[in-house]
């Protein structure tokens, strides 16, 4: 599975956590942002659907679907706090790193002063292309009567 394919199923397991946590609370009219650091799943996200692989299709009508007002936003790679531990930290300097623990610094801030994003969005991303295999498969029954030997 590729890098974008699994940044869609974790935009996927959030969307199903957000919804869950918006249902339970009952906190429908609230404003929902979610945070990425792909842009590729930004573009899928504001295409139709139907133009992507099946895979892709199904997941993007899901959260579309299920997250119809939220607004997707991208975090860059040095504030995503969900690098940090591919940053060669160890699990003690994670501990008081403010990054992990607190977030970004502007995260508290104004949604008016929270980072755009500046990294174009691809006009077309390239999919991974499907393979077919074609077999030749013979049957032979003789094994039934050695069975019975």
């Amino acid at each position: 599975m590729s890098i974008p394919y699994l940044d869609l199923c974790a935009a996927t397991l959030l969307t199903r956590l957000i919804s869950f946590v918006v249902s339970s609370l009952q906190c429908f009219d609230v404003p929902i942002f979610c945070w990425m650091a792909s842009s590729i799943i930004r573009r899928w996200l504001q295409n139709q659907p139907a133009t992507l692989p099946v895979f892709v299709v199904n997941c993007i009508s899901n959260i579309q679907t299920k997250l119809r007002s939220a607004l997707w936003r991208h975090v860059p790679f040095k504030q995503n706090p969900a690098d940090s531990a591919s940053r060669d930290l160890s699990a003690e300097d994670l501990l008081t790193f403010s990054l992990w623990r607190e977030g970004p610094t502007w995260l508290p801030s104004s949604s008016a002063e929270w980072p755009q994003c500046k990294t174009p969005i691809l006009d077309s991303v390239k999919h991974d292309k499907a393979a077919t295999l074609l077999t030749k498969t013979e049957v032979k029954n003789d094994w039934q009567p050695k069975l019975l030997d």
